[in-house]
C-alpha cells in the first residue's frame, strides 16, 4: 500500500490509499486562515467527521458470524460510500474554493472509482488515519 509517495506508483502490485489526514489537514488549515469562523472549510471537515464516526463504529463489537474484516467492509460501504459521494459532489460544487477546488481539479482523492479515500472504503484491513 502507498499513501501516495510518487516512488510507490513504480511498483508493480502497490495501492494507492489516499492518507484522511493530509486531506483534512487542508480543510483545518484553511479554517484556520479564515477571517471568520466557518463556511466552507467547516462544511468539508462535517464530512471526514463522518467519515471517521463510520470507522469509530467499526470498532465495536461485529456481529454473530460476521468476521472483523467483514464488518468493517459492510459499514464503510454502507455508511462511508454516500459521505464520500457527498464530499465529492460538495467539492465539485459551482464557486468551490481553496482546497475543495483543488480537490476537484487534482480528481485523485474524490474520484469515483476506488483509489484514494474511497480506496480505503473498498478495503477491509486498511485504517483511515487522523
Amino acid at each position: 500500500m502507498s499513501d501516495g509517495y510518487d516512488a510507490w506508483r513504480t511498483l508493480d502490485g502497490a495501492i494507492h490509499l489516499g492518507c484522511m489526514a493530509h486531506a483534512r489537514r487542508k480543510f483545518t488549515d484553511a479554517l484556520k486562515a479564515r477571517m471568520k469562523p466557518g463556511g466552507p472549510p467547516l462544511q468539508a471537515l462535517k464530512f471526514f467527521e463522518a467519515l471517521y464516526e463510520v470507522e469509530r463504529l467499526a470498532r465495536q463489537t461485529p456481529n454473530e458470524g460476521e468476521t472483523r474484516a467483514d464488518y468493517t467492509l459492510r459499514l464503510r460501504q454502507q455508511h462511508s460510500l454516500p459521505v464520500l459521494a457527498a464530499f465529492k459532489t460538495w467539492a465539485r460544487r459551482p464557486g468551490a474554493e481553496g482546497p475543495a477546488r483543488k480537490l476537484h481539479r487534482q480528481g485523485d482523492l474524490l474520484c469515483a472509482k476506488p483509489v484514494g479515500l474511497s480506496n480505503t472504503l473498498h478495503r477491509q484491513r486498511s485504517r483511515p488515519n487522523r
